[in-house]
């Protein structure tokens, strides 16, 4: 704005230049006061142009100043996005190390699982071992209440799943509550 209105006096005082140099040689008489006129004026261009320079050298500055305050800005982002990376990337490894970890939790339990049921179903109360009337051992006889054990495993099982199916439904409900599910997806 102010380099417009610059410019427009700088044309206005080429103009009025032009002007007092045509008035003083249509004149016949040359007289000092015109002379100093076209001098006066010359002087006021040339401060118009100082100016103008001026005005150049500051917007220049001011664009030099934001590009430096951009380019300090877009570092600081470009810092925080790779303390962000290097977060993650630290994230990323502790989570497969917890995986690993679930991993071999897992293969233990799978490998002593098998073990585990048949030690517990023979340490029961509902198998009995003992002698034959020959004198052998390895006789096994199957109690008359044998059906505990399935009428009360089976309700506790289905109990257990349903609980833990509450417990999932609950927590996914209060996850897309707090809008972490949106940001998930």
């Amino acid at each position: 704005m102010i380099i417009g209105v610059l410019n427009d006096l700088q044309d206005l005082l080429e103009f009025l230049i032009k002007t007092a140099k045509m008035h003083q040689s249509a004149s016949t008489s040359r007289s000092a006061s015109s002379n100093s006129v076209v001098e006066a004026l010359v002087y006021i261009k040339s401060r118009n142009h100082i100016w103008k320079q001026w005005v150049d050298n500051y917007n220049e500055r001011t664009k030099l100043m934001m590009n430096l305050f951009f380019s300090i800005a877009s570092q600081l982002d470009s810092r925080t996005n790779l303390d962000i990376a290097n977060l993650t990337s630290k994230i990323a490894v502790e989570t497969q190390r917890d995986s690993s970890s679930m991993i071999t939790i897992a293969a233990v339990t799978m490998l002593f699982l098998p073990g585990t049921f048949v030690s517990a179903i023979f340490s029961m109360a509902f198998f009995n071992t003992g002698i034959d009337e020959t004198g052998r051992a390895g006789l096994l006889s199957v109690s008359p209440q044998w059906w505990y054990f399935p009428i009360i495993t089976v309700p506790l099982t289905i109990l257990v799943f349903g609980v833990w199916q509450w417990w999932r439904r609950r927590r996914e409900a209060d996850v897309s509550k707090s809008g972490y599910g949106e940001k998930l997806k």
